[in-house]
């Protein structure tokens, strides 16, 4: 099925110290949506949804909290996979740091990064990806998918501004949302 890039115009990314720093709220939300449609239109799928830092996947994590308790077909779908004899293919929502080796049908990517929610500038940080080594954390990331990667992400390549020192990682990122 590929990749299914959903760009988010309205997204921002939370920065600050208000406690909710470093989260991308319509991001995680539309990435939550994405995956409770994979549970109800492809049951069958296993789905695991990535981001790159924790406070964004505690985030997504509340939010399917939530859903499960509110939609009985979502709670089916994670117990399915619990209770199944794969249940290394079970629902997961994790950061870049930790999702090494855990593949799925489905990986759902919220990029995270996006314009200020303040200042409405793109910050060039972009966290563990832009340090020494980011390129192989991208590869891990981007590699998790079987059969679908689904890309939710409030950035256009355009936004990334690589220079002649820029690691790796960052050159890999824009070239990526390309």
């Amino acid at each position: 099925k590929g990749i299914k890039y959903l760009y988010l115009e309205d997204a921002t990314y939370t920065t600050g110290n208000t406690g909710m720093g470093g989260t991308n709220f319509l991001e995680a939300e539309r990435a939550v949506d994405e995956a409770i449609n994979i549970m109800k239109t492809r049951p069958d799928e296993s789905v695991g949804i990535a981001t790159m830092n924790i406070k964004q996947a505690n985030y997504i994590e509340d939010l399917m909290d939530k859903k499960r308790t509110e939609d009985r077909d979502v709670n089916n779908y994670i117990k399915k996979w619990i209770e199944s004899d794969s249940k290394v293919n079970q629902f997961f929502v994790k950061n870049l740091a930790n999702v090494q080796g855990d593949e799925r049908d489905v990986i759902i990517v919220s990029t995270l990064f996006g314009p200020d929610s303040i200042s409405g500038q793109i910050r060039q940080t972009f966290g563990p990806i832009v340090q020494a080594g980011g390129q192989r954390r991208l590869n891990v990331l981007f590699t998790r998918a079987k059969n679908q990667l689904i890309l939710v992400t409030s950035l256009k390549s355009t936004d990334i501004k690589v220079e002649e020192n820029s690691h790796e990682g960052k050159r890999i990122f824009k070239e990526y949302l390309a």
